[in-house]
């Protein structure tokens, strides 16, 4: 997996059956592969120095008890089964990742470049169907952004392997560190979020998904993209959890705002909606 660069305008083309899915918005190559690499030392990116990667607790979720009937969790099954899926992958790698760093340098042996290419949320935003209530909607995307945002911190690793070992002193070095600890929070919360939204989805009634070329459905297409590019756009590396909704305007039939940023929308048959954000 490749770090995303940032253009002007990001698109990414959402494939969108009864659910909503998220391409890379653009990328640089992989260690090895060639390509430009960003300078850290004229970037800018959220956060201090973090004491290398923190791993996600451990304290199992409480066991939830077999709803009488039918729930929204049946829609979510699939959303439950990737997020796990990623979320033990992220472990792996994060544990890998530790044993490159010291105190002083860092350096990640293939193997360990390999599990972190691997990463991407892209398979868990396909599972998440259009259509949720408000609410259901939000604790999702709190699960989905918080997998995003540890994916991406990790993707740093993959910046710089012509480099490696580097001084955690030197400008690649402390960008590279600095962004492996940008997951550390959503790891940490990871858990409690992911037994949130399974009590909650338990509770619910069961969701009728929006049609593909919906509104509904766009408008899910725009805040997985926004998760996307706020975790990775403009020299992000993780780091965003979205703990609430992003406040959307549609000013037309195929755009408007998010987070007060221009936004625009294109259904494709047979490939879903694209959407495209105006930041930086």
């Amino acid at each position: 997996m490749s770090l995303r660069t940032w253009r002007l305008i990001c698109t990414a083309t959402i494939a969108l059956t009864l659910a909503a899915g998220l391409a890379a918005c653009g990328n640089v190559k992989a260690p090895g592969a060639g390509g430009s690499r960003p300078n850290p030392a004229t970037s800018s990116s959220s956060g201090s120095a973090p004491p290398a990667v923190a791993r996600p607790t451990t304290t199992p979720a409480p066991a939830q008890s077999t709803p009488a009937g039918p729930s929204a969790a049946d829609q979510l099954a699939g959303f439950f089964s990737a997020a796990g899926a990623l979320d033990s992958q992220l472990s792996h790698a994060a544990a890998l990742v530790n044993e490159g760093v010291s105190p002083t340098s860092m350096t990640f042996p293939p193997a360990t470049l390999a599990a972190v290419s691997a990463l991407s949320a892209n398979e868990v935003a396909r599972t998440i169907p259009a259509g949720l209530s408000a609410g259901l909607l939000r604790q999702t995307l709190l699960v989905y952004s918080g997998l995003e945002s540890r994916t991406t911190s990790l993707h740093a690793v993959t910046m710089y392997g012509d480099d490696y070992p580097l001084k955690i002193s030197s400008d690649y070095g402390r960008y590279v560190y600095r962004c492996l600890g940008n997951g550390g929070p959503a790891a940490a919360r990871f858990s409690a979020d992911l037994a949130g939204l399974r009590a909650a989805a338990l509770a619910a009634p069961p969701v009728t998904p929006a049609a593909p070329d919906s509104r509904a459905a766009a408008e899910l297409a725009v805040r997985i993209q926004d998760i996307g590019l706020r975790n990775s756009g403009c020299m992000s590396c993780g780091g965003f959890v979205a703990t609430t909704l992003a406040p959307v305007v549609w000013t037309s039939q195929s755009g408007g705002t998010i987070n007060g940023i221009r936004f625009q929308v294109t259904y494709h048959g047979g490939t879903g909606w694209e959407a495209a954000i105006w930041a930086c």
